[in-house]
C-alpha cells in the first residue's frame, strides 16, 4: 500500500463524515465536531467550523431554543426573529458548504483510493480549500450571531445555552472519532 492512501483516507475520514450532518438534520447525531490540529494535512484539513454543527445547520429551532434556555413566549418570540433573519441571511453560504460537503462526499466515492491515491486527493485539494474558507466565514457570522444572543438573553439562559453547544459540539466530536475507527 502507498503512503498517499493513509493519507487520503485519513482525509476522507475527516472531510467526508461531515455530509452526514446535512442527511441526519436533527442535533443528537446529525451533527459533527472536529478541530484543526496541524499534523500532515496543514490547510487542507477541515476547519473546525466546517465540522461544528450550529455553523453547518444554524442555530436551533426557537422550540428547541426555548427548551434550552427557559424562554418564556415574548423572549421565543424575540429569539425566533433573530433566528429567521440570521438563517435568512447565511442561506446561501450554508447551501454553498452543504454542497462542496456533498461534491467532496460523490468524488471520493468515485476516486476510491487505490495506486493513485495521491492523485485523487489533489483532485479533491481545491474543495477542501473552498470548504474551510466558507466554514470559517461562517463560523464568524455564527459568533456573532452567539454575541448578540448574549445580550439578549438573561446571563443564566446564556450560559445553559453555551453548555447545549459545547455538549453538542463533544457529541459530534465523540461520533466523527466514532466513524474514524470503523474506516
Amino acid at each position: 500500500m502507498s503512503r498517499a492512501r493513509p493519507l487520503f483516507l485519513l482525509a476522507l475520514s475527516i472531510g467526508l463524515a461531515a455530509p452526514l450532518a446535512a442527511q441526519y438534520g436533527g442535533r443528537r447525531g446529525g451533527g459533527l465536531g472536529g478541530g484543526r490540529r496541524g499534523g500532515m494535512m496543514g490547510q487542507n484539513r477541515p476547519s473546525e467550523a466546517v465540522l461544528d454543527p450550529m455553523v453547518i445547520q444554524g442555530p436551533p429551532s426557537p422550540e428547541d431554543m426555548a427548551r434550552i434556555a427557559d424562554l418564556n413566549d415574548a423572549e421565543e418570540a424575540t429569539y425566533l426573529t433573530a433566528r429567521n433573519d440570521f438563517m435568512v441571511a447565511t442561506k446561501p453560504q450554508r447551501d454553498s458548504l452543504n454542497l462542496l460537503r456533498s461534491d467532496l462526499h460523490d468524488m471520493a466515492g468515485a476516486g476510491g483510493g487505490g495506486a493513485g491515491g495521491g492523485r485523487d486527493f489533489d483532485r479533491l485539494r481545491p474543495l477542501f480549500e473552498q470548504t474551510r474558507q466558507l466554514g470559517d466565514g461562517l463560523a464568524k457570522r455564527t459568533k456573532d450571531f452567539d454575541e448578540q444572543l448574549k445580550k439578549t438573553l438573561k446571563k443564566d439562559q446564556f450560559k445553559k445555552y453555551e453548555k447545549w453547544r459545547k455538549d453538542e459540539r463533544k457529541y459530534a466530536e465523540n461520533q466523527r472519532q466514532s466513524r474514524r475507527g470503523r474506516m
